[in-house]
């Protein structure tokens, strides 16, 4: 065998066990799971797992039944979101709370990838806010700036 034949097969092989390391180091990757809700945090964590999961029941228990617009049954909050396709196709990091008396305020990187062309990456991110209010112990949702995941029409008293 040539020189220069050993050493192309050298690069197909290391090509190939890279690949097959990546493949193995993403199979691997732990899946999301839910906190403990300790915590403003952990519970805007679970709020937005929960709707990416699309566990509904679980994603209206976060909601503060004080809203003036509160969704009377878990049917209903489905119903209110009909952008349920773009909060499951993201990723969605937490990266700051500010507590003040009963109030507190996440803010949230959500990461939105999509089809690139040869120039773009497909990946977009934007920051929004979660406002919590402290309901005899308990963190719930009563506000956000961003339409993806919260309905503007929950802090009316019609509702949606």
């Amino acid at each position: 065998m040539r020189r220069t034949d050993r050493a192309l097969l050298a690069i197909v092989a290391g090509a190939i066990l890279l690949v097959v390391i990546a493949v193995v180091v993403v199979m691997v990757r732990p899946s999301p799971s839910y906190r403990t809700e300790t915590s403003p945090a952990d519970v805007v964590s679970n709020y937005l797992l929960a709707l990416q999961r699309r566990d509904s029941a679980r994603a209206y228990g976060y909601l503060s039944p004080t809203l003036r617009g509160y969704p009377p049954s878990a049917a209903d909050f489905v119903a209110d979101m009909p952008n349920m396709d773009t909060v499951t196709s993201g990723t969605y990091e937490v990266l700051d709370t500010t507590i003040s008396d009963a109030r507190a305020v996440v803010t949230v990187r959500a990461t939105s990838f999509s089809q690139g062309d040869v120039l773009s990456s497909g990946q977009s991110s934007r920051t929004f806010t979660i406002t919590l209010a402290d309901e005899s112990g308990v963190w719930r949702l009563v506000d956000s700036s961003d339409w993806t995941v919260w309905r503007d029409c929950w802090d009316t008293r019609k509702g949606c």
